[in-house]
């Protein structure tokens, strides 16, 4: 399916990842290591990628002066 699609100029991979990515944000490691057949270490490191980078938040939020 890969070969027959790049023979029409439509590239997969992008969109694999996305699914990948999303598929680690909304299900816990285990379930997607299961799933895929893939390693949990593996599972646990695609979810860090989708996880919001919330230090960086918190730290704007509270070096911002709050109004009286």
């Amino acid at each position: 399916m890969h070969q027959r699609l790049r023979r029409h100029g439509i590239t997969p991979e992008p969109g694999r990842q996305t699914a990948l990515l999303t598929l680690a944000a909304d299900l816990p490691a285990p379930i997607v290591a299961d799933l895929l057949g893939i390693k949990v270490d593996t599972a646990l490191r695609w979810a860090d990628h989708t996880a919001p980078e919330w230090a960086s938040y918190l730290n704007a939020r509270s070096s911002t002066p709050t109004p009286d």
